[in-house]
């Protein structure tokens, strides 16, 4: 069985904008959404679980993420995004990092922010953790590891051990999609992994996501996918990566629009 879409803001760092995102995602039914469900991604990394000093303001600090996750609305899509280059002890790393919220706050997903994860890593936290959904970024790394199909492939490997592949090669930079591309690997994807929810992310902000989810459905063939944003909701403090705050008001008109779309083409399905 296919696990449910989501409609996803990742980058939250304090209890106050998840509160005030969780308020969005409430104004705008998605909670009651039969087809996709809100989903919040806070955004750790080998250095924030070992307390070094970070100067992207994205990353909240280690010990916020308990209540960052315990401040979500029942009915959230919980997550936390964590990326690495130490993937030879990524499982203990995880269970560091997730045993916790996952025990004591429900913690619902993990996004592997890194390009090919150690499917022997994985099966462990998957052993541990059963009730927890992973994503599997598709990053840069991952899309220019070689052709479609290759990728296709790749992710193959993969089954029973990841519940979507998100295709991302923005990584909360603000690139924006490359939706013909993006959909072609996903139709790829899809038909290798057909229990696998795909989902798209790279530069969706509050004037580009009604249209751009409306040419993925078209060229994706199918209404059953997730959108995450990031970088396109933040406001600039300067051009180094990271160094940029969340507008709330971006956030809630990315998800009005957002969930407008998916409004529309669910009444039809």
């Amino acid at each position: 069985m296919n696990p449910k879409n989501y409609i996803g803001v990742t980058g939250l760092v304090s209890k106050e904008e998840v509160s005030y995102i969780c308020k969005s995602f409430e104004d705008f039914g998605l909670y009651d959404n039969p087809f996709h469900k809100p989903m919040i991604g806070i955004l750790a990394s080998y250095k924030t679980l070992n307390n070094i000093e970070v100067e992207n303001r994205r990353y909240p600090k280690l010990d916020a993420l308990s209540e960052l996750i315990n401040e979500m609305k029942s009915g959230t899509f919980k997550t936390i995004h964590y990326n690495t280059r130490e993937f030879n002890s990524l499982f203990e790393q995880i269970s560091k990092l997730i045993s916790i919220p996952y025990y004591r706050n429900s913690l619902d997903g993990l996004q592997l922010n890194m390009t090919y994860p150690p499917i022997g890593q994985v099966e462990k936290i998957k052993e541990k953790f059963p009730k927890l959904d992973v994503i599997f970024q598709a990053n840069s790394g991952v899309l220019n590891s070689g052709s479609k199909k290759e990728i296709a492939k790749s992710i193959k490997n993969y089954e029973n051990l990841i519940d979507y592949v998100l295709i991302d090669a923005s990584g909360g930079r603000g690139k924006n999609l490359n939706i013909l591309y993006s959909a072609e690997l996903a139709n790829e994807i899809k038909n290798l992994n057909p229990n696998i929810n795909i989902g798209f992310a790279g530069g969706f902000d509050r004037c580009n996501v009604y249209r751009n989810c409306e040419e993925l459905i078209l060229l994706y063939g199918g209404f059953n996918l997730s959108i995450d944003a990031e970088g396109g909701l933040r406001d600039k403090l300067s051009n180094k990566y990271g160094d940029d705050l969340l507008n709330i008001n971006k956030v809630r008109d990315y998800i009005q629009s957002a969930s407008s779309i998916f409004s529309i083409i669910n009444r039809v399905r």
